[in-house]
């Protein structure tokens, strides 16, 4: 939803402006002129190009990598892993059955989730270990 919400963003204040722009710059009616036909789409992907590279380096990109970052934790998810629910609930992964593991959050309460439902793993402190 945040994509396309980034998407629509830089379709209404980057390329339309550009777009408007671009066409501006070109011959009005079938006037002869010295410029090539093509001086206008020359211009526009001019102004689109570095604009959707922009856009690819700062909103697809990122979120990319964090997805793929995602998927590799919850690849990595193994019994007594301690960790956050999408739903803000801590517990202990108990067993991990494919795509779904049975979490402790309190004794002798275990909720089956899937692992999609994984926020984060949780990484123990100095002190906790320690002890």
């Amino acid at each position: 939803m945040r994509l396309l919400t980034n998407l629509v963003v830089f379709l209404t204040f980057c390329v339309y402006p550009a777009v408007a722009w671009a066409e501006g710059t070109a011959p009005v009616g079938n006037a002869p002129t010295g410029e090539s036909p093509w001086g206008g789409l020359i211009n526009m992907l001019l102004i689109i190009g570095p604009m959707f590279l922009l856009f690819w380096l700062f909103f697809i990109r990122p979120e990319s990598k964090r997805q793929k970052e995602h998927q590799r934790m919850l690849s990595e998810l193994k019994k007594g892993d301690e960790v956050l629910t999408i739903g803000g609930i801590f517990g202990r992964i108990v067993e991990v059955r494919g795509d779904r593991m049975v979490v402790e959050i309190a004794d002798n309460t275990r909720v089956k989730l899937t692992n999609d439902a994984v926020a984060r793993v949780i990484q123990p402190d100095a002190d906790e270990k320690k002890s």
